[in-house]
């Protein structure tokens, strides 16, 4: 099995973007994130359904703690998104690393949609990967979700062809603008 980096084992306290800082999830930020995460509107397209409790979501985030696959061979990273000037919480953004490539993900809840938050959260995560020596990002973007397509295309992302459980697979080098 192919081991992940070593370079992304500590990860810094933050990852600033303009408006933004990405704070690396821990279980104490379920609080936050569960009045977002459970707004049904934010499955249209990704599927799946709200989370089931406040306990669910500190699970979860409790076993992404670790930023180790239980196998070992993926760095699972997951940050807050925060605005700088209130410290809201408003989604996260998300990294499978495997060897030198990362599939990512982006989620902002419903209130802060339209505003450029995803896109810049997005942007901040792919230059911190790339400064990590990971050499290629995908995404896997519902052949709809035209949001998504729009941040896919600011981040360099193309369309591959390939899909996976209905979902279009998106990705390039991470040196690409």
């Amino acid at each position: 099995m192919e081991s992940p980096a070593t370079n992304l084992d500590a990860l810094p306290a933050a990852l600033e973007g303009g408006r933004l800082a990405l704070v690396p999830v821990h279980r104490h930020h379920a609080g936050q994130l569960f009045p977002i995460l459970s707004d049904p509107q934010l499955y249209h397209f990704t599927g799946g359904q709200p989370p089931e409790s406040l306990e669910s979501i500190e699970r979860w985030f409790a076993n992404l703690e670790s930023r180790i696959s239980p196998d070992g061979t993926q760095h699972w990273l997951t940050w807050v998104v925060t605005l700088k000037g209130t410290g809201d919480s408003i989604g996260y953004v998300q990294a499978t690393v495997t060897g030198l490539q990362a599939d990512i993900a982006w989620l902002i809840g419903t209130p802060w949609q339209g505003q450029g938050f995803a896109k810049e959260a997005a942007i901040t995560m792919k230059d911190w990967l790339a400064s990590q020596q990971v050499e290629r990002v995908t995404a896997y973007i519902h052949p709809e979700h035209s949001a998504s397509q729009k941040i896919a295309n600011s981040l360099g992302l193309r369309r591959t062809g390939a899909y996976h459980d209905g979902e279009e697979e998106w990705g390039a080098a991470t040196g690409n603008p």
